[in-house]
Order: C-alpha cells, then sequence, then structure tokens
C-alpha cells in the first residue's frame, strides 16, 4: 500500500534508508529473534496466513495512514521534507511498537523485557542519535500534530485489530458449518 501511494500520490518515499534500520530492527529483526526462542507447544490452529494477517495488517494499515496524515499536514502546514519524514518515523515507530505490543500479549517475563527494551531503545535512539537517523527537530505545531496522531494509533489499531477478529471469528464459523 505504501509503495502504491508512494507511486501515485505522494512525490517523495517518506523514510531514509537509516529510518526504515532503526524501525524494523526494534521492532521487527531483534524482537523476532528473542520471541522465536520462547518454547511453544502449542499447535497452529485455523489458517495460518489468516493469523499472521490479522496482526500485522493492522499495523500496516496504521503505518499508510500515518504516511498519509503526515502528507496532508504538509499540505496545510509549512512542513519541510526532514520534517515530514521525522513525523512519519515517529508515528511508524509508534505502531510498530504498538503491533510488539500486542504480539507479546500475554506477557511472559521474556516478553515483558523485550518489549520494554526496544520501547527505551527507539526512544533512546530518537533522542539521542537524532543526527544518525536523518531526524531534524519539529515545530511546536508539528510536535502537537505527532502527539495527537501518536495517541490516536492505538484507538485505530484497536479498531483494526477488532475488525480482524471478527474476519476470524467468521471463518470459524464457516469451517464449523463445513
Amino acid at each position: 500500500m505504501l509503495a502504491f501511494l508512494t507511486l501515485f500520490l505522494i512525490r517523495r518515499y517518506p523514510f531514509e534508508p537509516i529510518q526504515l534500520t532503526l524501525i524494523s530492527s526494534l521492532t521487527i529483526g531483534i524482537p523476532s529473534f528473542f520471541l522465536a526462542l520462547e518454547p511453544n507447544h502449542a499447535r497452529v490452529q485455523g489458517n495460518f496466513l489468516l493469523n499472521v494477517f490479522s496482526k500485522a495488517f493492522p499495523g500496516a494499515l496504521c503505518v499508510v495512514l500515518s504516511v498519509v496524515f503526515v502528507h496532508f499536514l504538509g499540505n496545510v502546514l509549512p512542513i519541510n521534507e526532514a520534517q515530514m519524514t521525522t513525523m512519519t518515523v515517529l508515528l511508524t515507530g509508534t505502531s510498530s511498537l504498538i503491533v510488539l505490543y500486542r504480539v507479546c500479549i500475554p506477557f511472559t517475563r521474556l516478553r515483558f523485557i523485550v518489549f520494554v527494551i526496544m520501547t527505551a531503545l527507539f526512544i533512546a535512539a530518537v533522542v539521542l542519535l537524532p543526527n544518525l537517523f536523518v531526524l531534524v527537530r519539529l515545530s511546536f505545531y508539528q510536535a502537537v500534530c505527532t502527539l495527537g496522531a501518536m495517541f490516536m494509533i492505538p484507538i485505530v489499531m484497536d479498531f483494526f485489530f477488532r475488525f480482524g477478529n471478527k474476519l476470524k471469528l467468521k471463518e470459524r464459523l464457516e469451517q464449523v458449518g463445513k
């Protein structure tokens, strides 16, 4: 979806490669390594791909909506490309950390430690290493818009998760009917 938007609607891809490295490593790469070490003897139930997509799709949709939101703000507020990229990174990082949070439920000691450390590392990278990750200072209005969107992401994502759960429930009912 993001590639399609970039091709047809948005004139510039909203991330620098180093920014995607930050987000991907702290929300996907490192956590998946440690979470994969957890013993799991439960058998996969239902449609595997539907289970994966039902967890990943809400986060992906929130990322796309965040990019569209920042792009829209760029048409309303004076925002240069570096500031747009910074806002997009903050919103994408928030979406990705919320997906990680949802994946970690129910929390075990390992899951809690992984989630807290990844969140702390993301915040530390944004605050302490902005030049490395090509992040710039935001104006007051840009920061307020970004923080407002960051607080809205869990609400929007919860809506999409509930929608995904309804689809899984519908699939289960269809399987029972067969």
